[in-house]
């Protein structure tokens, strides 16, 4: 924050809007870390490529990039286990660890979950939205080469979505939130 005001430069796009129907297309890749320098090294470079929050000016991208990580891929990335032991409980534990508080039982328990899900194995989040499928598969082959080249990280799942008939984001909400 500069002088009370946000530095949109040093917020994540998806968190301050929607990127709306204009994307049709959206990947979720999930990273696992098993070498802190190598880990540290990977995500300073894709934190390059995020999309911020800052206005834009040409028009929206044909891709657009944002990253989260779990209380599990922070320790992974060498945060200290008492700044881990800040956050809230629900991120600490994960949402496999209370499958049954949201319930994720039977059909959809941790154990029908998709591989890499669910086991503490996924440490980041890459969401890539693309407004073209052939922007978004561009993307994700750029993306995947980044991590092939990467010391210390490997993909351990993707999830690829598109926008529904007639609907205004990829989970079916009218509100174009998801």
């Amino acid at each position: 924050m500069t002088g009370g005001r946000l530095d949109l430069e040093d917020i994540q796009g998806d968190i301050l809007r929607a990127y709306g129907n204009a994307y049709d297309c959206t990947s979720y890749v999930f990273v696992h870390v098993d070498d802190v320098a190598g880990g540290r090294a990977w995500l300073d470079e894709v934190a390059e490529h995020v999309t911020t929050a800052a206005p834009w000016t040409d028009g929206k991208p044909q891709t657009t990039l944002n990253v989260a990580l779990t209380a599990a891929g922070l320790a992974a990335l060498g945060v200290a286990p008492q700044i881990v032991g800040t956050f809230a409980f629900e991120f600490r534990h994960g949402m496999a660890s209370r499958a049954t508080l949201l319930g994720d039982v039977g059909l959809s328990a941790p154990s029908a979950w998709e591989p890499g899900l669910g086991t503490g194995a996924a440490h980041v989040l890459l969401v890539v939205n693309a407004q073209e499928f052939e922007a978004l598969e561009h993307a994700l082959g750029k993306l995947r080469a980044a991590v092939r080249a990467a010391a210390g990280v490997k993909i351990v799942g993707e999830q690829h979505a598109a926008l529904l008939p007639a609907a205004r984001e990829h989970f079916g909400f009218a509100d174009g939130f998801a």
